[in-house]
């Protein structure tokens, strides 16, 4: 990453910035006499919020082209692949293949792996927390996913993927993340500019839409909106907006 660049998405000032905050409570403190079986979240506010931060630091990046190139090999023997010149969209490329899509599809497969992995485990953890702490059922759990290393893909393909899996439910109906109202999905080694040229920190902020909205999650989300502005003031970067991923598209600066 460019040395003059903000360094926002990293574990480190995360927890720096949380150890300073009032009002948080760092729970790997608190639970330090809970036995190992009892696996809860990371922090907590009041009655009201549930965090719980990941972070990927493994990055499947060789395994993906490993597989690519497995495949194209056989492509190759079987009906020659076709020649691409300059730069081009990958998933673009593999759709003029006769089996593109099911390379494609087996590629997010492997990449999105870990990310399905942290969120089953950090639903688990929040659902725990407010168990082992009598929280009240709907109180609000904020998933917040710091990505160091898996860069492969831009980040609002990672956000999309994200979004899908929210939305997926159990055998009965009910949602498969029940304790995850709403994940914070940060990268700092893509920027975007906005239509002024400013260079913004692409941070995708992803509801989870079969959660009901209760004045309990309206109260938690305004807290989280202070919590990140506040964050962005931590990491030295003073103007912190919501923007719309979709109109401002990503690129890569490391």
């Amino acid at each position: 990453m460019q040395d003059d660049y903000p360094k926002f998405a990293t574990e480190e000032n995360f927890k720096k910035f949380v150890a300073n905050l009032k009002g948080i409570t760092d729970l790997d403190e608190v639970t330090k006499t809970f036995s190992d079986k009892e696996k809860v979240a990371d922090y907590l506010i009041d009655n009201l919020l549930v965090i719980e931060l990941k972070t990927l630091k493994s990055n499947p990046r060789d395994k993906v082209i490993g597989y690519v190139q497995s495949e194209t090999d056989k492509i190759n023997q079987a009906e020659g692949l076709p020649v691409f010149y300059g730069q081009h969209n990958f998933r673009e490329a593999t759709q003029i293949l006769q089996d593109g899509e099911k390379l494609t599809t087996k590629l997010d497969n492997l990449y999105f792996r870990q990310i399905e992995e942290v969120m089953r485990k950090a639903n688990k953890q929040i659902k725990s927390t407010i168990n082992s702490f009598g929280m009240t059922h709907n109180t609000y759990g904020f998933l917040t996913i710091i990505n160091e290393r898996a860069d492969f893909y831009q980040p609002e393909i990672l956000a999309g993927y994200i979004c899908r899996e929210l939305l997926k439910t159990n055998v009965d109906g009910t949602p498969k993340y029940s304790n995850i109202h709403q994940v914070a999905f940060i990268q700092s080694s893509y920027k975007v500019n906005d239509i002024s040229d400013n260079i913004l920190i692409p941070c995708h902020f992803i509801k989870n839409s079969l959660l009901v909205d209760t004045e309990l999650s309206k109260k938690a989300e305004e807290v989280m909106m202070f919590f990140w502005s506040e964050f962005a003031r931590f990491v030295g970067i003073e103007n912190f907006h919501i923007k719309n991923p979709r109109d401002l598209p990503a690129t890569k600066i490391i």
